[in-house]
């Protein structure tokens, strides 16, 4: 027969702390109420097993918890992997929309053969030498090239210095040739040229939008927006900008005197959009986050 306090179910083991001929003294840890000695005159053969049941317990918990962890990690990712599926899905469907409306061959092959770009660890470089220049970028910024591929212009960030950087392509050499170097106060993205000699481009987190060489400057609503999606285009047919800018997409006239107009402004419940255009930019496509559904729209005088 043996005397002893109550061991509670949340304590984690024995200490053995003397023994006196056949009387083992035992103090309880990880108790949160006050030790206690005990007193037990059994053999050490049960003590020991006492003491493996513990250990083991406390093993299987450890075993337990890694799993739970292993799980947690598990539907992170397949969380990550499915909404990236989603925007895959959703940039073809666009893209197949705008081409089903517009009935044209989009003879997208001539252009971009013309012009590659290699990304290797934050550095783009041209296909072709360009002096061996190469440039770093810290975020992915759209390349707008113009009808005949006259020029490229691309938006870059290289430490604290900003600037847009205006490419000529030469029939004659077959290269592209650096002709301009714009200092610019913000960073930005967007760019889209307008005319020969305007590039527009849309400033970044400020709700403003700026056009180059004149520096015009064109207020817009609902500006802030943080991503590089939903690129600007220029439709020359119906002198007409189309610019997403946090949740609007922006519709700004061209006029003849080369100022610019916001002449509608097309409000969502979100800043996560996406759309297109035909060429002649008769039908504009869009999906937001919120609705999630794709919405047709057919421009009118």
């Amino acid at each position: 027969m043996f005397t002893s306090s109550r061991i509670r179910n949340y304590c984690f083991g024995l200490k053995q702390i003397g023994i006196r001929k056949q009387i083992v003294m035992f103090k309880m840890f990880g108790c949160t109420s006050k030790q206690k000695v005990i007193l037990i005159s059994e053999s050490l053969e049960q003590i020991g097993e006492i003491t493996s049941k513990f250990k083991q317990e406390r093993l299987n918990q450890q075993e337990r918890n890694v799993q739970i962890i292993k799980d947690l990690k598990d539907k992170v990712q397949n969380l990550k992997d499915s909404q990236v599926q989603q925007f895959e899905k959703i940039t073809c469907t666009l893209e197949k929309w705008v081409q089903m409306i517009s009935n044209q061959e989009e003879e997208f092959t001539e252009k971009i053969d013309s012009v590659s770009f290699i990304d290797i660890d934050e550095f783009i470089n041209f296909t072709q030498d360009l002096d061996a220049q190469k440039l770093s970028y810290n975020d992915e910024f759209k390349l707008d090239l113009k009808q005949k591929l006259e020029a490229l212009i691309e938006n870059n960030i290289i430490g604290y210095d900003l600037y847009i950087l205006v490419f000529q392509y030469s029939q004659q050499n077959k290269n592209w040739n650096q002709i301009q170097k714009i200092q610019t106060s913000a960073g930005g993205y967007r760019l889209c040229f307008i005319s020969d000699n305007q590039i527009s481009w849309k400033v970044y987190s400020k709700e403003k939008s700026e056009e180059y060489t004149k520096r015009q400057g064109i207020k817009i609503k609902k500006g802030f927006d943080q991503n590089c999606f939903f690129p600007q285009q220029y439709i020359k047919q119906k002198q007409l900008l189309i610019n997403k800018s946090g949740s609007c997409i922006n519709m700004i006239k061209v006029l003849e005197s080369g100022q610019l107009m916001v002449e509608q402004c097309i409000e969502f419940e979100t800043n996560y959009i996406f759309g297109a255009t035909n060429n002649n930019g008769d039908y504009l496509v869009t999906w937001d986050y919120v609705t999630k559904d794709l919405q047709l729209r057919k421009y009118q005088e």
